[in-house]
């Protein structure tokens, strides 16, 4: 019963996946959304008995309410939980390699030197410069939009609204604010 609903599950979610132009749908990536980047990963070593045992357990982990079917509501709770956990991983990641104090709010300042380079160096190549002030203004707009305290500084989550401000609510205006700036600067 597992296989056969946990199957529907799957080809519910794919019909609608790309149903306009199904040459471009990514089960390497719904493997990822479902899963999540690691585990998605140790599925593909299992041999194909221990990756439906992992998927049973999965499927009861999933199954909130006992019913022995997975709800649309479940499946959509499941996938945020997945989604957020790579949001927190990828942040932490950064983190660690940006903030050299790692229990200190990371600096805008820092962050610039850390991720571009020193400005006078990266604004003497003119062909850096006009890439770098555009980088720098997006950043920027993020930074102060993530930045709740605004002391210029971030903390882990600060930083990680900053990374990922599409996954933030409080960061919806910066993400329409970029597209709408995005999309004029293409005319």
């Amino acid at each position: 019963m597992f296989r056969v609903f946990f199957g529907l599950c799957l080809l519910s979610v794919d019909i609608e996946h790309n149903e306009d132009n199904p040459e471009l749908h990514n089960l390497q990536y719904d493997h990822e959304a479902f899963l999540g980047k690691e585990l998605a990963a140790e599925f593909d070593k299992l041999t194909e008995a221990e990756a439906k045992e992992r998927l049973v357990q999965l499927f009861h982990k999933i199954n909130q309410d006992g019913d022995n079917a997975l709800s649309e509501a479940e499946l959509k709770r499941w996938i945020a939980f997945v989604s957020k956990t790579a949001v927190r991983v990828d942040a932490t990641r950064h983190w660690k390699n940006l903030n050299q104090n790692k229990n200190e709010p990371l600096a805008w300042r820092d962050y610039l030197e850390r991720t571009y380079g020193m400005e006078d160096e990266v604004t003497a190549d003119p062909e850096r410069k006009e890439t770098y002030i555009k980088m720098k203004r997006d950043d920027e707009r993020r930074w102060n939009a993530a930045d709740m305290d605004f002391d210029n500084k971030l903390s882990l989550d600060e930083f990680s609204a900053f990374l990922h401000p599409q996954d933030y609510p409080r960061m919806r205006n910066v993400v329409i604010e970029f597209k709408v700036v995005t999309a004029c600067e293409m005319f």
